[in-house]
């Protein structure tokens, strides 16, 4: 049984595609010069940003899915440092 509705001889065989994955439009900027490795933003996005050895981010630029959206904006605002900003992607 392919499913609950008949479907006419020539889509049986037709190829299954996934479907497109959502592409990022913005990202979280991380400004070395004000960063000083407090690790909130780390707490606050456990799937998104990840510390190195050394307490800092491991990478300046992540691409922030939509649905992570709210979550790195709260990020940016509670910074003690101010070096966390969201930007669009061109």
């Amino acid at each position: 049984v392919l499913g609950a509705l008949p479907l006419p001889d020539g889509l049986r065989d037709a190829p299954r595609t996934p479907a497109p994955r959502p592409v990022p439009e913005e990202r979280l900027l991380v400004d070395w010069t004000l960063c000083r490795g407090h690790g909130l933003c780390a707490d606050l996005l456990p799937g998104l940003l990840r510390l190195g050895p050394d307490g800092y981010p491991e990478r300046a630029a992540i691409a922030v899915p939509a649905r992570m959206r709210q979550r790195a904006l709260r990020a940016v605002r509670r910074c003690p440092a101010l070096a966390l900003r969201v930007e669009a992607i061109n």
